[in-house]
């Protein structure tokens, strides 16, 4: 339980940092966010390298929320405590989106993709056996 707090307040600083950190936020075109990576480096060097921890701790409790959700049917028991958790990254990504909608837009998604990708389907399918 203390692994997923950590977690998740994790996963919401970095969200944070990175709306916070990332060089063209109030940009609209292409060029001018490219230009505004290039100006600032070390702005968006920090915002990737948050991004990318952010991300890869959202993706594990997203992986394991999916797979909480996969069991319900087969076990009729839920661990309300991963129930709340996954609840609670909801929250958090309704959170983050009022500080910045695309960054976190585009966090959610590597987020979301991430977590699908790295659940292991056949180990999922042996338990349920």
């Amino acid at each position: 339980m203390f692994k997923k707090t950590c977690q998740l307040v994790i996963g919401f600083l970095c969200g944070l940092l990175f709306i916070e950190w990332f060089p063209a936020a109030d940009l609209i075109s292409l060029t001018d966010v490219f230009a505004a990576c290039i100006i600032k480096p070390f702005h968006f060097f920090a915002s990737a390298i948050v991004f990318i921890f952010g991300f890869l701790t959202n993706a594990d409790v997203i992986s394991e929320g999916i797979i909480v959700f996969t069991k319900l049917p087969v076990e009729r028991y839920i661990n309300m405590t991963q129930l709340l958790f996954s609840c609670l990254f909801l929250v958090s990504f309704i959170a983050l989106s009022y500080f910045g909608f695309w960054q976190t837009l585009v966090f959610f998604c590597f987020s979301i993709l991430y977590g699908i990708i790295s659940i292991d389907f056949k180990q999922l399918k042996t338990n349920k056996a």
